[in-house]
């Protein structure tokens, strides 16, 4: 009896070892894929980042050169210009001065444009001399005008150019995003999905307004994840999502959020008054904090309905 008790024993034994090494080993497998995943999707981003500041800088440098390229046109235009304006200016008073000097005989030259003998007058020739300078200084005014007129279209078309593209790539990059957000929300890879949370977070604080645009496309999801992540284990997971929920409220304004704005305050009330006794070192509790100040400075006088809370 004590034989077959010590066999059971040790078979017991031998199958515990055997279940905690089998554990042991999925646990570090699962590990590995996620983190393999996190550096993937940290990769990807940053790679997409880099091309769009890389294609951004090179876009603004051929800008810069043309725009260097026009005005040296134009200081050279209007160089030769003036210095046209200053030749002709000089060969009419070396005329003028000419015409005089042989003036000794036939008639005699007035200060007030009367002539004897048929002579030149000194008024007609400053009348002349204004009036050729006068349009001269209009053409090339114009010149001018025209010139910058084409360096502004010009610019424009390079910064429209420019825009476009910088839409395409940051389309990409939230598809990418999107896509590795509901693909990680159904598999339930809790660690790399909070760093793509954290991710969202930090790209619609830096982005502010220009988030607007892809708001509809990821606010769902967040808010999903606030409404069904209730486990303890994810209630990390959990915070991120009501910090990155706040943070693009705030980046988009008012206007934008209003629409989500019930359902957002509806989850926060019920995490504070759901969990009756949250923990001291619960993390949501900072998060929590942090998000209705965030929702406080959003809503304005609309956040006095909720003061009773």
């Amino acid at each position: 009896m004590q034989a077959k008790l010590q066999e059971v024993q040790s078979h017991m034994q031998a199958k515990l070892q055997e279940v905690q090494s089998h554990m042991q080993a999925k646990l570090q497998e699962v590990q590995s894929h996620m983190q393999a995943k996190l550096q993937e999707v940290q990769s990807h981003m940053q790679a997409k980042l880099q091309e769009v500041q890389s294609h951004m800088q090179a876009k603004l440098q051929e800008v810069q050169s043309h725009m260097q390229v026009k005005l040296q046109e134009v200081q050279s235009h209007m160089q030769v210009k003036l210095q046209e304006v200053k030749s002709h200016i000089m060969q009419v008073k070396l005329q003028e001065y000419n015409h005089t000097c042989r003036q000794t005989t036939g008639g005699t030259i007035t200060h007030a444009g009367q002539t004897t003998g048929g002579t030149v007058t000194h008024a007609g020739q400053t009348t002349e001399v204004q009036s050729h300078m006068q349009a001269k200084l209009q053409e090339v005014q114009s010149h001018m005008q025209a010139k910058l007129q084409e360096v502004q279209s010009h610019m424009q078309a390079k910064l429209q150019e420019v825009q476009s593209h910088m839409q395409a790539k940051l389309q990409e990059v939230q598809s990418h995003m999107q896509a590795k957000l509901q693909e990680l929300i159904h598999k339930g890879t809790k660690l790399v999905l909070e760093q793509v949370v954290t991710s969202i977070a930090s790209v619609a604080d830096t982005a502010e307004e220009k988030f607007v645009p892809y708001y509809d496309m990821f606010m769902p999801s967040l808010k999903n994840i606030v409404e069904y992540a209730v486990q303890k284990e994810l209630r990390l997971l959990r915070g991120k999502t009501i910090e990155c929920i706040s943070l693009i409220g705030l980046a988009v304004g008012k206007e934008k959020f209003m629409s989500d704005a019930a359902a957002v305050m509806e989850l926060l009330l019920k995490t504070q008054t759901g969990f009756t006794e949250m923990e001291d070192d619960d993390p949501q509790t900072s998060y929590m904090i942090s998000a209705w100040a965030r929702m406080c400075k959003i809503l304005g006088k609309d956040f006095q309905q909720y003061y009773r809370w």
